[in-house]
């Protein structure tokens, strides 16, 4: 049974997520699709049949500092400009740069709102942070990949395995293995030096007081 502060919970992110919408323009086309955090059922905003995705954090930087924007902005509509350049900038199908758009073939915009985040957040970006110009980086290319390799095993099933196909295939495994290696390396590094930062000793500290209290009853 949902207890009562959960029943509260969802009631307030549901009227921030009204609230958002009626800005974007689709004040009654909305509805949670995921749960980012795993904290509860509501998290990841769908707006408009997949014109736009926020999550909760978003939301509440839309909402608690609106007066804000509208200010900086000029108006409700500007600032609803400004969110839509943002959602379409970090959402957009990176592999085009490149001339052509083999992620946005096989990943949807939702399936790339749930697995990345964004190089500048919707705060920073409202605030006017300058965007800087597209590099690939290293989670991108383990994405793309990814990509090439399940499309390169649909045509080696679909056309029986011919050869040069599989030559490929084995070429874009070997560059991919790389990448997830790079990636898992990177994450280690940034695990590292949270664990090492004063906020993450602070972590620590309260988990194994948390434990210790456990222990106790």
């Amino acid at each position: 049974m949902t207890s009562k502060l959960t029943q509260q919970k969802r009631s307030v992110m549901n009227e921030y997520a009204m609230q958002v919408a009626a800005l974007m323009g689709f004040p009654k086309q909305f509805s949670w699709i995921a749960d980012i955090h795993e904290t509860s059922d509501l998290d990841a905003l769908e707006i408009g049949e997949g014109a736009y995705y926020l999550g909760w954090t978003d939301l509440q930087v839309i909402i608690d500092k609106l007066d804000v924007w509208i200010e900086k902005y000029g108006s409700r509509e500007a600032v609803a400009e400004r969110i839509t350049a943002w959602n379409d900038w970090w959402l957009e199908d990176y592999s085009a740069h490149n001339g052509c758009n083999i992620v946005d073939i096989w990943e949807s915009k939702a399936q790339r709102f749930l697995c990345m985040c964004p190089r500048i957040c919707l705060e920073a970006w409202l605030m006017g942070v300058p965007v800087t110009p597209y590099e690939e980086n290293v989670y991108d290319r383990k994405r793309r990949l990814t990509v090439e390799r399940e499309m390169m095993m649909h045509y080696i099933d679909e056309f029986g395995g011919y050869t040069q196909l599989r030559d490929l295939l084995y070429q874009i495994e070997g560059q991919l293995a790389k990448a997830s290696e790079e990636v898992e390396q990177l994450d280690e590094q940034a695990q590292l030096e949270f664990l090492n930062s004063v906020e993450g000793k602070k972590c620590i500290d309260t988990l194994t007081e948390a434990i210790e209290n456990e222990t106790k009853f």
